[in-house]
């Protein structure tokens, strides 16, 4: 099943719009009907903002077109303020959750040591007059380097070892809680980038420092 969002926007109305399909085709038929219907009420698509996520086993990744512009294939996106993704899982989500709760915890600590008050209605000037980053981007880059810092020690080290050890056994019943190092891949998914680069890119510190803060770059920057 192909799930498809569609922005459609005049001035400053947005008007989300999720279709589902079983075939390219269709999609395809689908998108078209909303394109004519947009132009004849004088409304636009919004290209950068509209993509395709495949759901299940695909062979070929389907060519939509909005227009003459392609549309780009994901594998989440972000649909009424929720993380949805190609696998149904809702680990991201629930990730970005926490970390939303974080940084409103961060917020309320930063508007009480400025003095500002609760019923105040301040949005950028916390970060402005704090020059503070979100404590979860703070986290995300201390995570990685962390990451780079323990993926140089020598080989004997036992903290190297334990990085690229894969325990033996068998896990028990029930779907894993999201861990470390699929939290580490989610990050360097981010910036395209995969848990079998890491070795070659922490070896070179500069390279891996420009990594990681593209890293927290690229985090969906929260509302304080």
């Amino acid at each position: 099943m192909t799930c498809n969002l569609h922005w459609v926007t005049t001035l400053s109305d947005v008007i989300p719009i999720m279709t589902l399909s079983d075939s390219t085709q269709g999609l395809q038929t689908v998108m078209d009907s909303i394109s004519d219907a947009s132009a004849r009420l004088g409304l636009m698509i919004s290209r950068k903002k509209t993509k395709i996520m495949l759901s299940g086993d695909h062979q070929t990744t389907p060519d939509i077109l909005v227009g003459q512009d392609k549309v780009d294939v994901v594998d989440d996106f972000t649909y009424l303020g929720s993380s949805i993704n190609s696998q149904g899982s809702m680990d991201h989500e629930i990730s970005c959750r926490i970390e939303k709760k974080l940084d409103a915890f961060d917020s309320r600590c930063l508007r009480k040591i400025l003095g500002i008050k609760w019923d105040a209605f301040v949005r950028n000037e916390v970060r402005d007059r704090s020059q503070q980053t979100p404590v979860s981007n703070t986290i995300c880059g201390r995570r990685m380097n962390w990451l780079g810092h323990v993926s140089r020690l020598p080989p004997s080290r036992l903290a190297n070892q334990v990085l690229w050890w894969n325990p033996p056994g068998r896990r028990r019943r029930g779907r894993p809680k999201m861990n470390w190092h699929q939290t580490i891949q989610r990050d360097l998914h981010r910036v395209n980038r995969g848990w079998s680069d890491v070795r070659s890119l922490t070896a070179d510190r500069s390279a891996w420092r420009a990594l990681a803060a593209s890293c927290v770059g690229r985090r969906r920057s929260p509302q304080v």
